[in-house]
């Protein structure tokens, strides 16, 4: 069941690089290009009459006039720039943060293959010095010396398979042994799915929640761009 840890390990430090270092960055893109199809849709049902009234509509938004927005080229870039410094600094500190879990997870799964190598040490070791034995023979345990001779006329080979102790001792440890292993097999897939889920929930809920595709200052300088091209 040790196991079951580092595989958590290993596929949470993907997901986490998979998201900060691919999904993050697609979502920028795509946040960008549904501003501007929202843009260029407002900008299409529109016809020249009302143009004056889009444009208005849009300084309101941005909170300046037509005339401070011919005059504040700077201003605008200076604050896009701002906001996409900003947005990266907090998404940085989200990874920074994820990292750091991961890392905490990191220590725990060593800490654990580190205990699982000492037992394995420990009960070598009780193996070697006889104190753990094992006993293959079970007609010795219940007294039974009752012996069979091969080829005997006494008993016939049936006989022997079906009230031969040994036969009957292997029989059910195969069986103990199968239903042991799909217990265990069950068991391990159970715990591992559940800590698949657990770790998708932490991980959306206090990370992938707070993290921010485009800025409000982003968004207003692609509408501030548009509007500019419009008065032009």
């Amino acid at each position: 069941m040790f196991s079951i840890i580092y595989h958590l390990t290993g596929i949470s430090i993907l997901e986490i690089c998979f998201f900060f270092y691919y999904v993050g960055p697609m979502e920028t893109e795509m946040f960008t290009h549904t501003v501007d199809l929202l843009i260029q849709d407002l900008d299409s049902q529109t016809d020249i009459s009302s143009n004056q009234e889009l444009q208005q509509n849009i300084s309101t938004l941005l909170g300046l006039s037509l005339n401070e927005i011919n005059n504040n080229t700077d201003n605008m870039t200076d604050m896009y720039y701002d906001g996409k410094n900003q947005r990266d600094e907090k998404n940085n500190a989200l990874f920074i943060k994820a990292i750091n879990y991961w890392g905490i997870l990191c220590i725990i799964s060593i800490i654990v293959g580190v205990m699982h190598y000492r037992y394995i040490q420990h009960h070598k070791l009780l193996k070697n010095n006889g104190i753990v034995t094992v006993t293959a023979n079970v007609c010795i345990e219940s007294g039974d010396t009752q012996s069979y001779r091969k080829g005997s006329i006494d008993a016939q080979p049936d006989e022997l398979l079906i009230y031969s102790p040994t036969f009957i001792n292997s029989n059910s440890n195969s069986n103990s042994n199968k239903k042991d292993g799909v217990i265990k097999m069950i068991v391990h897939y159970t715990m591992f799915g559940g800590l698949i889920i657990t770790f998708q929930y932490l991980f959306f809920r206090y990370i992938i929640y707070y993290y921010n595709p485009l800025s409000l200052n982003e968004t207003k300088y692609l509408i501030y761009q548009k509007l500019l091209t419009d008065i032009s």
